[in-house]
């Protein structure tokens, strides 16, 4: 059995890409293929299976199903939207600001939504069906849930249209121009292993006229952070010469970004 195989013995990580996962091996410096294995799980689970709740897979199966059903009949399921979203650590947390927070989105036909998770079930909430929404992520049973969610909402609402992509975001910015982009608590993970060049890359080839990033206001121990403010973020905002406003919730802080240079 080869390492990847293995590796993917655990259930939380049997889901993502055979591609993803040599990614994350050619980075880890180990002495022995145990070691290896052990150090990629773990890492694996920081980018990954730190976001996923507890029998989460089958649950979701079962609201997906409502929800096709719903939209079979061109109705909208708010409880069972509600409920696929508990079904992801950080949608289960933005679930009370969703409605607020999409309020503050400025007009956009296109938008790509980046690390994207379950965050594409939050559509409902946008009361807009009028665009064409790009989900791209990781290869992963999310992926796969949100490509039968857009069928059944393109088949019965012909004004929307989506793309899907799987994309690891750590080697590759998606060449997508849109007139907004979501990138979700995708940084913290760069800002924990301090990979600051990196994010500043990543936020520079985003091909968005705005973008809103968002950090988590919580540790992993589920501690309240004291300065959940990015100050390092801000710093290198201002030097790209990009305006933005903060919007601040209890668990999460956005920046809303105008990639437009003024």
């Amino acid at each position: 059995m080869d390492i990847i195989k293995k590796i993917k013995e655990k259930k939380e990580l049997s889901s993502l890409q055979d591609s993803f996962i040599q990614y994350i091996i050619n980075k880890i410096k180990a002495k022995n293929e145990r070691l290896l294995i052990k150090e990629a799980r773990k890492e694996l689970r920081r980018l990954y299976g730190s976001f996923q709740i507890k029998n989460a897979i089958k649950k979701r199966e079962i609201y997906l199903n409502e929800i096709l059903e719903s939209l079979n009949k061109k109705e909208f399921n708010l409880e069972a939207h509600k409920n696929i979203l508990k079904t992801h650590r950080s949608t289960k947390e933005r679930l009370e600001i969703y409605e607020e927070l999409y309020k503050n989105l400025p007009k956009f036909k296109t938008i790509q939504d980046l690390a994207c998770g379950l965050n594409p079930f939050s559509l409902i909430f946008m009361k807009n069906l009028n665009i064409k929404y790009y989900a791209l992520d990781i290869q992963c049973q999310e992926l796969n849930l949100i490509k039968e969610y857009f069928k059944s909402i393109k088949n019965n609402f012909s004004e929307f249209d989506f793309e899907i992509k799987a994309i690891n975001l750590f080697q590759k910015i998606p060449e997508i121009k849109t007139d907004l982009a979501f990138l979700f608590k995708f940084i913290d993970l760069l800002e924990s292993k301090k990979e600051y060049k990196l994010s500043e890359e990543i936020i520079k080839n985003i091909n968005a006229n705005y973008l809103i990033v968002s950090f988590s206001k919580i540790t992993l121990g589920r501690k309240k952070m004291h300065y959940p403010r990015r100050k390092w973020f801000e710093l290198m905002l201002k030097r790209l010469n990009y305006n933005y406003k903060i919007l601040e919730y209890e668990n999460e802080i956005f920046y809303l970004i105008s990639k437009t240079t003024h």
